[in-house]
């Protein structure tokens, strides 16, 4: 009742990895950190996962809602959502940092997504302008720690016209600048994705 936290996960049988052992992994994974199956929700049949889908697909659905009451509100804040993966001995260490940032900044926050790939989206949801600036500036401070650490800003939604900075970072110049050259070969008139990764320099046209 007074969790905070939770992860969903599926698991398909097969002759390798049999039901009863890994049923005994999972207890064992439980018991170590707290947790038990009574703590847990399971679903063998049809209606049963559903219900647990039902769940998985409530939390975004939820954190869109929120995001559309402070609009209504105050028109000018937006969802401010990361999209970074990190490796994964650094991986607890930079969420916990993440974590530290918003608390600091006092901020409403909810964090999801696919840990088994280390890659969780940390939804900022500001209330005013004020919220606004400072979820802004802890963007920035988590993008700065996922580039240290060798993590990637964009893990699957692209780096598109806002992230093209970040991406900088990330490779460099010399990387960017062979990447558009790439670009140059296979568009020479820079016709696709205008404003997309990087911008169009006048010697980029052939």
């Amino acid at each position: 009742e007074n969790a905070t936290t939770a992860v969903y996960w599926e698991y398909r049988e097969t002759e390798t990895a049999p039901f009863e052992e890994r049923l005994e992994a999972w207890d064992h994974a439980l018991t170590s950190t707290g947790s038990s199956f009574d703590a847990t929700w399971s679903g063998f049949e049809h209606h049963e996962r559903e219900v647990l889908r039902g769940f998985r697909h409530a939390v975004p659905e939820r954190i869109n809602a929120a995001v559309a009451e402070n609009k209504r509100r105050c028109p000018s804040v937006r969802k401010i959502s990361t999209d970074t993966a990190l490796p994964p001995e650094r991986f607890s260490k930079l969420i916990d940092d993440t974590i530290a940032f918003i608390i600091k900044a006092r901020l409403e926050y909810a964090l999801f997504g696919h840990l088994g790939d280390f890659h969780l989206h940390c939804n900022l949801l500001p209330r005013d302008a004020g919220e606004l600036d400072r979820a802004l500036g802890v963007y920035e401070d988590i993008m700065d720690l996922t580039i240290a650490a060798g993590g990637t800003v964009s893990a699957e939604h692209g780096i598109g016209k806002i992230k093209t900075r970040y991406c900088a970072k990330m490779y460099g110049a010399a990387t960017m600048e062979e990447m558009a050259r790439t670009k140059s070969d296979l568009d020479p008139q820079w016709l696709l994705g205008r404003g997309n990764l990087f911008e169009r320099l006048p010697y980029h046209i052939l």
